[in-house]
């Protein structure tokens, strides 16, 4: 009869049991480190190394804005954009046009240059920006007693205006009392003055100006180049009364020299 002996038995399978943890071990610390490497390969590459560096910026289409301005604005925006890693850290990666956020630097462009209608940038290749404005174009003056800004078609303010920019731009001086800064004009009262400005255009009615009173509730004075004015209301039936007026002049000799035409008043034309 023969006899097993276990304890050799177990010293075997004990070594063989610790040689095989040890070479786990050994495959784990070495994957952590060409991990460890391979993560510092690609971070250097993507933060540090040149090759998805921005290297240069263009700018299309700018008019009234200066580039200078601009330029401010990219770099806060760029340096802004550093992981929370990084700023712990104090250490500012290169521009990397990977992780350029152009949305948030749109956004604020757009925010503090009223002026700029629209802006696309985009991305040529690994190395450059091109950024394409389109800035609004100034349908008048609007004066809030003495401070003047320009306005487009959507009433949209921005910058500062002398009082009288030329017989092209329409000049509104507004006596209302001052409300705070604002910087969208009254959808109301800008639709009917338009209208009235190209309504007496096509009548060969040229503007000189337009102004509000101080007690104003919808009432508006148009001067004219023939020196009488035009009483109005923002919520007349503009183009009906740009009508009636064109029936009413054509009855009129050319001697006639009013002091004012008074246009309040649905198809009715009073006049002094």
């Amino acid at each position: 009869m023969q006899s097993v002996n276990y304890s050799n038995y177990n010293r075997y399978a004990d070594a063989l049991a610790r040689k095989r943890k040890k070479t786990i071990i050994k495959k784990v610390v070495l994957s952590a480190a060409i991990g460890v490497i391979l993560a510092g390969a690609v971070g250097y590459v993507l933060f540090f190394a040149p090759y998805f560096q921005i290297e240069s910026f263009s700018f299309y289409g700018l008019k009234t804005v200066d580039q200078k301005e601009i330029e401010p604005v990219l770099d806060s925006v760029i340096k802004d954009n550093v992981f929370q890693i990084f700023k712990s850290l104090q250490i500012q990666q290169q521009k990397n046009i990977l992780f350029f956020n152009s949305d948030v630097l749109g956004k604020k462009i757009l925010a503090l240059f009223p002026v700029i209608k629209s802006l696309e940038i985009k991305k040529d290749g690994f190395h450059k920006i091109i950024f394409n404005f389109l800035e609004r174009e100034p349908r008048g003056v609007w004066c809030f007693n003495q401070i003047c800004r320009y306005f487009d078609e959507e009433g949209v303010l921005w910058g500062q205006a002398a009082r009288s920019s030329g017989v092209l731009l329409l000049n509104i001086n507004d006596l209302r009392p001052e409300q705070g800064q604002i910087s969208q004009l009254e959808p109301d009262f800008l639709n009917s003055i338009l209208k009235v400005f190209d309504g007496l255009n096509r009548l060969g009615i040229k503007i000189s100006g337009i102004e509000i009173s101080p007690d104003s509730i919808g009432d508006y004075k148009v001067y004219t180049a023939s020196g009488y004015f035009v009483i109005l209301n923002k919520d007349s039936n503009i183009n009906g009364q740009i009508n009636i007026l064109r029936i009413f002049l054509a009855e009129k000799s050319e001697n006639f020299k009013p002091a004012h035409l008074d246009l309040r008043i649905e198809g009715r034309v009073y006049y002094k």
